[in-house]
């Protein structure tokens, strides 16, 4: 599951360029260029988790608030969270937010929803799950957890076991629908699952099962030699399993999953050998190509997106070379990293955000044009330190996390 942020910032670009020639370079790098600058000033204090849509709306979300923020990332709303402390957070592509926080008192993690003027719109208890991913459909706000907790009891009585994605209806909270598969064996490496909402109502997810998965539907069954074996699926608006597909490989898991804008599939796979790689599979369910991307521990995710034919990874890696950059560039401590993948063996472009201290980069969402992205900067020796960084022909100096905006 993608890792979240914190956040404490002051920045300052000192560089500016308006070259757009090569794709993944800042919109702008001035503190003066405008609206979608790159570190222009917008920063953001005290946040603990982004989120953005792929129709460019973001929210942040921390310890006691939700914000919504307007095209050039300025906070505009503002809710009270008093649920405890938010660990997942999604944003609508209207600009709602779905925020998962864990109650201070027992642990127990709620599901609260959030119009896109702020108005707290609903809450629902989840037991004592712990779910990976919340996704906000057009209807239905969707969440995955795996068995890693008992039955969950619903109000209106239904319950649900097992590792499931759960449909819930956006304007009341209400179960809508409930889908679960048996969790893979005692012994199996962990695994998540993941969701993203669909065009035209329905969602994806990944998850992992062992023996055979029978989701019904339209999914033919599918089947594993290996203790554990990765699987996308996708389900309508109504809950019916329109296609499930095998990730090929031995003991697979999902890691990271997004959606395209005529129901493409983009997903991050590990193995039982720390391999990772990309996927990008048809809005029917067959794989379209995979590429490899590194390690699972030492290429780190920040995230994927994808314009429905390129995939596009963020992430980190230290103590060795990028495994697919060309220049084979050991970083300087920690450095950031973010890749347009098209099938082939490398990557058509690779940024990296390297400096003093160490670097981290966040993808959000990819929009019609842009990539949102966000920059991670510190000092491991003093948190508080300003340090020095550059990204393409961007100098920045600062120390915490800036957000902006790349074109594809």
């Amino acid at each position: 599951m993608l890792r979240s942020l914190g956040f404490a910032i002051a920045c300052l670009v000192v560089g500016c360029t308006d070259d757009l020639g090569d794709p993944g370079r800042p919109v702008a790098s001035c503190t003066d260029c405008g609206p979608g600058a790159l570190a222009a000033g917008r920063f953001f204090e005290d946040a603990d988790l982004i989120a953005a849509s792929s129709t460019g709306h973001v929210v942040r979300a921390g310890e006691s608030y939700v914000r919504w923020l307007d095209a050039s990332f300025t906070p505009h709303d503002s809710a009270s969270l008093d649920e405890g402390v938010p660990f997942v957070l999604a944003a609508g592509a209207d600009g709602s937010a779905a925020v998962i926080a864990r109650d201070g008192t027992n642990g127990h993690p709620s599901l609260t929803m959030f119009g896109a003027d702020g108005v707290r719109q609903w809450r629902v208890a989840l037991g004592d799950r712990r779910p990976d991913a919340v996704a906000v459909g057009e209807q239905l706000v969707f969440v995955g957890a795996p068995a890693d907790g008992g039955t969950v009891t619903f109000a209106d009585g239904r319950e649900v076991s097992g590792d499931w994605v759960i449909a819930l209806d956006r304007a009341t909270g209400v179960l809508a629908w409930s889908a679960s598969w048996a969790p893979v064996s005692t012994g199996a490496p962990r695994h998540d699952v993941v969701a993203t909402a669909l065009p035209g109502g329905g969602v994806a997810i990944g998850g992992s099962f062992g023996g055979t998965l029978a989701l019904g539907g339209d999914a033919a069954p599918l089947s594993t030699a290996s203790q554990s074996a990765g699987f996308v699926a996708a389900f309508d608006a109504n809950g019916r399993a329109r296609w499930a597909t095998l990730v090929p490989g031995t003991n697979t898991s999902i890691a990271a999953i997004a959606s395209g804008p005529a129901g493409e599939v983009a997903i991050a796979v590990w193995d039982a050998f720390n391999a990772q790689s990309l996927a990008l599979l048809a809005p029917d369910g067959p794989v379209r190509w995979t590429a490899p991307a590194g390690r699972a521990f030492e290429e780190l995710l920040g995230g994927i997106a994808t314009d429905g034919t390129t995939v596009y990874a963020a992430g980190d890696y230290w103590q060795h070379a990028l495994a697919f950059d060309p220049d084979r560039l050991a970083p300087n401590g920690r450095d950031g990293w973010l890749a347009a993948f098209d099938g082939a063996p490398a990557p058509r472009w690779l940024r990296r955000v390297r400096g003093a201290g160490e670097q981290a980069m966040s993808l959000f969402a990819a929009t019609p044009d842009r990539l949102i992205v966000a920059i991670h900067s510190w000092s491991p020796a003093d948190p508080e330190a300003v340090v020095a960084f550059t990204f393409g022909d961007v100098a920045v100096m600062g120390s915490g996390v800036v957000i902006g905006e790349l074109v594809r």
